[in-house]
């Protein structure tokens, strides 16, 4: 099949964290309330809770309409991009840009955009060149793109931090790339041919992949991947989540309350919490790794975590929960929680002990030291029963005795009690 054949359409979003400092983020909030920045805050109606209460778990509807705090900025700009490799241009439109600020002071920002008839492989390239946040400073192509949408950003690091940035790349706190969840819409020979897991597979990459080419993905690779991450429920749709994105690819005839879903619900209840427990893992073990805070503080906020806001389950219907665990699996979200939950609790327990054997070891001294004194006040006991002149003819003579006896008797005894410890 010839790559330049292949026509879709496009509605993605471009999705990237970083963390929040608690006293600008609530000058930020009085901002938005006072209406001096261009955020509009996004409420959760009660007749939405009440509907999505059919669906979903309690906890998910609690955790996105109370613990998450939802902003957008209207954009409404179509801007062009050119394709550095075949320098074919594409037209793509910037719907908005809406963040969700989330407990443990995390803000997660996601770029809502789309492209229409545009042909795959120039919109996968332009894509690879508009994820890759960490060298916008080396691609004059996408200028327009950064004025756009990354100073506003930029502008919103600096109101909910209270610092600026001097590089791009630090918009992405972990990594060097923005996530992206894309609802793919093309013709329906292609969605059923024998090519639709090459197309989806090279949609989740980003990358036209031709196994036969040298640089092409193994293909027992390439099946592996599908096998695993691959949702296939119905004949018009099929889905695919990987760690750097998740892709819905659908034929033209699809319902648009199915794709009304997808960018609601799936995106917002799901991904983005999905994202939300991948970067705080993320953020975690940097703390951890680089000692940037005390190990116990860590672990306790990990402990609350994992009490508060990680669900196992989230709706009362399979697809969701299908959903959730493809996508929390990609992530590998479950393993490197435990991962890191065992790792805090061997280092804490590793710092404990050895603080009590510090502990220890200073209360030795101390009755040592005590102990000095004791032999000294029986000494002087003993002296006044018995007086040292009379029997040993000489008072220093009697001191020393009695000291040595003394010490001789509590060596012996620490040595029979360290004896009996070793049986």
């Amino acid at each position: 099949m010839n790559n330049m054949d292949i026509i879709v359409d496009n509605q993605f979003w471009f999705s990237g964290y970083f963390s929040t400092v608690e006293s600008s983020r609530r000058t930020f909030l009085k901002d938005v309330e006072a209406r001096q920045t261009s955020w509009e805050r996004r409420l959760v109606s009660e007749e939405y809770k009440l509907e999505m209460l059919n669906v979903y778990y309690p906890e998910i509807i609690h955790f996105y309409s109370e613990c998450t705090q939802s902003f957008s900025m209207p954009i409404n700009k179509e801007i062009k991009i050119e394709d550095a490799w075949t320098k074919n241009v594409i037209s793509i439109y910037i719907d908005k840009i809406q963040i969700s600020i989330l407990p443990f002071n995390t803000l997660i920002y996601s770029i809502g955009m789309s492209c229409t008839q545009v042909n795959m492989e120039v919109m996968l390239n332009v894509f690879n060149q508009l994820r890759q946040i960490s060298r916008y400073d080396h691609q004059q192509n996408i200028q327009e793109f950064v004025d756009t949408v990354i100073l506003p950003i930029r502008e919103l690091y600096k109101q909910v931090t209270g610092r600026s940035i001097e590089h791009n790349y630090q918009l992405v706190e972990n990594g060097n790339k923005l996530k992206i969840y894309q609802i793919v819409t093309m013709d329906n020979e292609l969605l059923h041919s024998n090519h639709a897991d090459n197309l989806l597979y090279s949609l989740g990459t980003l990358s036209m992949n031709n196994s036969s080419h040298h640089m092409g993905s193994n293909e027992e690779y390439v099946q592996s991947i599908l096998k695993k991450y691959k949702i296939a429920v119905f004949n018009n749709w099929v889905a695919l989540s990987i760690l750097d994105s998740m892709t819905f690819m659908c034929d033209k005839g699809m319902k648009s309350y199915v794709k009304d879903s997808w960018r609601t619900d799936y995106f917002e209840l799901i991904y983005i919490y999905q994202l939300y427990r991948k970067f705080f893992l993320y953020r975690t073990n940097s703390e951890f790794r680089l000692r940037k805070r005390p190990v116990n503080k860590i672990q306790n906020d990990l402990e609350d975590f994992d009490n508060h806001y990680t669900y196992h389950f989230i709706s009362y219907n399979f697809l969701p929960n299908l959903l959730n665990k493809v996508v929390e699996s990609s992530q590998e979200i479950a393993e490197e929680q435990e991962e890191m939950t065992n790792i805090l609790k061997r280092t804490v327990q590793a710092e404990t002990e050895s603080r009590e054997k510090r502990s220890n070891n200073f209360l030795t001294f101390l009755a040592i030291i005590t102990s000095f004194s004791t032999v000294w006040d029986l000494n002087c006991l003993l002296d006044a029963m018995f007086n040292y002149n009379t029997v040993f003819s000489v008072n220093l003579l009697g001191y020393r005795f009695v000291t040595s006896f003394i010490v001789l008797v509590i060596v012996l005894v620490a040595l029979f009690v360290l004896h009996s410890k070793r049986k």
